[in-house]
């Protein structure tokens, strides 16, 4: 958030002006950066993360590298390791179904769809404004 002194009326920014932090470019222009706005997009930021920390389970993380470091320590041929590692990988749709923890069939996909996931963020989106 800009503030520009001449044109704004700085009674209205009284309490922002404590968090007001002056930025001096070339010694001719001066930006006036807030720090309220950046503590309500951490907020949010935060929020949102709450809100879709379950969507990144580490689990599957730690089940590949695992694996990974189990058979890079055997002694084998680079060919026969990358063979291996291919047997391993799962193809790219079922790996992100793994990562989001769900076995859906194809109709509940269309389900989860896209408007959904807007619908929620807008709800926390909501949320995190309402309560300042």
């Amino acid at each position: 958030m800009f503030v520009d002194p001449n044109t704004t009326d700085l009674e209205f920014y009284e309490d922002a002006m404590n968090y007001v932090v002056a930025f001096g470019i070339t010694g001719i222009i001066n930006f006036r950066l807030t720090a309220l706005q950046t503590y309500l997009v951490q907020r949010a930021t935060f929020r949102m993360t709450q809100t879709l920390e379950h969507l990144f389970p580490t689990s599957v993380f730690s089940q590949e590298a695992g694996w990974h470091d189990r058979h890079s320590s055997m002694d084998m041929p680079p060919a026969e390791a990358t063979k291996k590692a291919k047997e391993f990988r799962y193809p790219p749709k079922e790996q992100m179904f793994r990562l989001l923890m769900c076995r859906v069939k194809e109709k509940e996909i269309q389900n989860h769809s896209r408007k959904k996931m807007q619908m929620l963020i807008s709800v926390q989106w909501r949320k995190v404004f309402n309560n300042n």
